[in-house]
């Protein structure tokens, strides 16, 4: 059953969890940033309709180009190319995703 003690001795872990998850999301996000020039208008666009790299994979290259053509970003296809490339490295998955 549920004790306190239960509780007690799954808090340290969840805490380490959180924290290991919070690194790989920091992780991802310096990545993303170093392919996307987050002072133009066209990443910051992308980053607004697709949060994790799993969105921008299940997403594919022809349906993200579109989507952004129809977003008014310049040059579409070179972000949708880059977005894409750099998703394909980031494979970590955060609870909830």
């Amino acid at each position: 059953g549920f004790t306190s003690t239960t509780l007690a001795a799954d808090t340290p872990r969840s805490a380490a969890s959180h924290r290991s998850a919070d690194c790989h999301q920091s992780h991802d996000r310096v990545q993303l940033e170093r392919v996307l020039d987050l002072g133009n208008a066209g990443p910051l666009v992308l980053l607004a309709g697709y949060q994790t790299p799993a969105a921008l994979r299940r997403t594919g290259r022809n349906r993200l180009e579109t989507w952004l053509r129809n977003g008014k970003v310049r040059s579409a296809d070179a972000l949708a190319e880059a977005a894409l490339e750099a998703a394909g490295r980031q494979h970590t998955a955060l609870p909830g995703e």
